[in-house]
């Protein structure tokens, strides 16, 4: 047989509702055995008020007067009470807290405690099959939603992501940058002493045609003859050299895996086709 305390507290647990119960504070709230005066002054009024509410089934009102009555008198019973009351409204998550406060409490016995532990029990194992249910229920949902409403059809290399870019390939790309940039200076500097030496060339040709001496005339028209060559051979290298490094450079970009497998159109004598080529 339970000790009336502790059947009080089990009554607390286990009733369904207080409303015509004959001792409505000690069906909702635990009172232990030592605790035989009353409650009084205005917590006592608020905890009052709370348990007309739980009884009238406005459980908003009874969680706001009992958390009045627990700010003004620290009664650890009312976290309980609060509990109790968003057990019977159905919110199982704030109920469960409030048990577990009322569990944190220094003070509360070992016998409620052990009740209080089961009706935990009780609760979680509940709300685990209630949130079990509504995803079976969501998933089910959205499988009848996928079955009449088909996706479209894939294409081919439409949405596929691109290939990976592995290390290697970004090593040789920064390489292929340097050395293109590397020729195009090369270039650019042919290019500059070509100009030059087509300069001294130009100037030559400019002091043989005001040059009367014949002997003169003959060093120039030597010395215009060795720069002409020259300076044609540094433009033209230059020019090559300038155009094939900036190219390198612009297109050193990293290459991207090949697919696995691909289709590609084929020449035949007799007509077209596909072939199917794939890497190993």
């Amino acid at each position: 047989m339970f000790h009336a305390s502790r059947a009080r507290f089990v009554l607390a647990l286990c009733t369904a509702t207080v409303v015509g119960a004959p001792t409505a504070h000690a069906s909702l709230a635990i009172q232990p055995a030592e605790s035989g005066a009353a409650p009084a002054g205005e917590a006592h009024r608020f905890t009052e008020r709370a348990v007309a509410d739980f009884e009238a089934g406005r459980y908003e009102q009874a969680v706001e007067n009992f958390e009045r009555a627990y700010a003004l008198d620290g009664n650890v019973n009312n976290l309980f009470n609060i509990g109790r009351v968003y057990e019977e409204a159905g919110d199982l998550p704030a109920a469960i807290d409030y048990y577990t406060r009322f569990l944190e409490q220094p003070g509360v016995s070992l016998e409620y405690r052990e009740a209080t532990l089961e009706r935990l029990e009780v609760l979680e194992r509940t709300l685990a099959a209630t949130r079990k249910n509504e995803g079976d229920d969501a998933a089910a949902e959205g499988a009848r939603a996928g079955a009449t409403e088909p996706p479209p059809p894939a294409v081919e290399g439409e949405d596929d992501p691109p290939p990976p870019i592995d290390d290697a390939a970004q090593a040789r790309a920064r390489k292929q940058r340097v050395a293109g940039w590397a020729v195009l200076g090369v270039g650019g500097v042919a290019l500059v002493a070509g100009g030059a030496i087509a300069g001294v060339t130009a100037s030559t040709a400019s002091a043989l045609a005001d040059e009367t001496d014949p002997s003169a005339r003959a060093d120039l028209i030597l010395r215009g003859q060795s720069l002409a060559p020259a300076a044609d051979a540094l433009l033209i290298s230059g020019g090559t050299l300038a155009l094939v490094g900036l190219v390198v450079a612009l297109t050193a970009k990293p290459e991207r895996s090949a697919k696995a497998t691909a289709l590609a159109p084929t020449m035949l004598r007799r007509g077209a086709g596909l072939s199917f080529a794939t890497n190993f």
